[in-house]
Formats: C-alpha cells, sequence, structure tokens
C-alpha cells in the first residue's frame, strides 16, 4: 500500500493527547481499517471505521500507541498518546 495522508485532519489531533476518545475524518463514502498498536506493537484494536467516527479509548491504559487508518489505496499512521 502507498503511503499517503489523507490530510493532517485524519485523526483528530486536537484530542492528542486524548483521554476518551478519537475521531477518524476520512472523507471516504467507504468504511477504513483502523488499527491501535501498544508500544510492544501488538494490535490492541482492528475496526472497520466510518468518515467521522467517534473511537471510543475508554479502554485504554495512559500510554504512548499508534494509529494506523487503511484503505484499498491509501494508509495513515500517528502516534497517539493517551492520558487518563
Amino acid at each position: 500500500i502507498p503511503k499517503r495522508d489523507w490530510s493532517s485532519d485524519v485523526c483528530s489531533s486536537d484530542l492528542n493527547p486524548a483521554n476518551e476518545s478519537i475521531t477518524i475524518h476520512t472523507g471516504s463514502e467507504k468504511p477504513v481499517e483502523c488499527f491501535i498498536y501498544n508500544a510492544q506493537g501488538s494490535i490492541v484494536l482492528n475496526k472497520l471505521v466510518q468518515n467521522n467516527e467517534i473511537v471510543p479509548l475508554s479502554e485504554f491504559a495512559s500510554g504512548i500507541y499508534s494509529v494506523a487508518i487503511t484503505s484499498e489505496n491509501v494508509q495513515y499512521k500517528n502516534r497517539l498518546i493517551i492520558i487518563k
């Protein structure tokens, strides 16, 4: 998959650091795959999300995670900091 950002607004940066949720903005009508990885690289969340979907983080502990959003031809990756 070629790496190309949708934009800097794909994953709400105003919520980083986050505590309760993040909002996924894709501008796509099709669902995209959202992965959240913990600091050890293990997948802690894998779900299909729609544009502007809120992803709850209430079950996650404070820490540094990675978020990957992928569609058929676009991949977005960013660091996610969760502070409770």
